[in-house]
């Protein structure tokens, strides 16, 4: 007699875990593909993950805060599609409203990224410090808000803030955007005239990240360099070459 055919048993995965995953999976491949990665595009993917997660929790549930932090989502998304004042304030207004019932890091992220496009860059970074206080544990968003943090400093002028800033996040454990803030903040330590600093970051950096764009750039720049200044001191001999002749 033929055997019988076991049914496959197929296990559910909660939202959580499916949002967990797809994040795990976008580290692992920024981890190895790092060299074709830009910051920007880091945002979108956090974007997209954080939308996953505000969504499976409204089907979850029909709570308020749960509705009111799809709405800040949306609200969002539309402000700074359109580049609209109007819906600027809307996004502000929903956005504290689902705060004041559930914080959250990924609207506090999006209340800051409103700020800095209004031109307010003082009250953006306000909100950016409160955020990397609260939600210190948050990997999704916290190397978000450091990296953006470290910027805003340097927009400001206050590279002494924007170097420490970066530090933070060039030395922390969360999963991404380590080599950027090395970059960064290399750039910030040139404009303030520390050239063996700006040096020892540049070897951190293509040491620990040689596949990042940053430190692939770092090491074209510097064997740049290097040749120019090879050819000027060949240059040099053959002229002290020719003199004694």
């Amino acid at each position: 007699m033929p055997k019988p055919i076991k049914k496959k048993v197929i296990k559910k995965v909660s939202a959580e875990d499916e949002v967990r995953n797809t994040y795990e999976k976008f580290v692992n491949y920024y981890e190895e593909n790092s060299k074709n990665i830009n910051f920007t595009l880091i945002i979108v993917a956090i974007v997209i993950v954080a939308a996953v997660l505000i969504y499976s929790s409204v089907q979850r549930s029909s709570k308020t805060a749960s509705v009111l932090h799809a709405q800040a989502y949306r609200a969002y998304i539309d402000a700074v599609t359109q580049n609209d004042p109007a819906l600027y304030e809307q996004a502000f207004n929903v956005i504290g409203k689902s705060n004041g019932i559930r914080r959250s890091a990924i609207l506090t992220y999006y209340e800051s990224d409103l700020y800095e496009k209004k031109g307010e860059i003082d009250r953006a970074i306000e909100v950016l410090e409160g955020l990397t206080a609260e939600f210190r544990s948050d990997e999704l968003v916290m190397p978000l808000a450091y990296a953006k943090l470290g910027m805003l400093y340097r927009k400001k002028g206050d590279l002494e803030s924007a170097s420490k800033t970066l530090e933070i996040l060039e030395k922390s454990s969360y999963p991404v955007l380590r080599d950027f803030a090395m970059y960064i903040k290399a750039g910030i330590q040139r404009r303030m005239g520390n050239q063996e600093e700006v040096e020892a970051i540049n070897a951190r950096l293509i040491e620990l990240y040689p596949g990042s764009p940053y430190a692939r750039e770092v090491a074209a720049t510097i064997k740049a360099r290097e040749e120019a200044e090879n050819k000027k001191a060949e240059k040099g001999e053959q002229e002290n070459r020719k003199e004694e002749e």
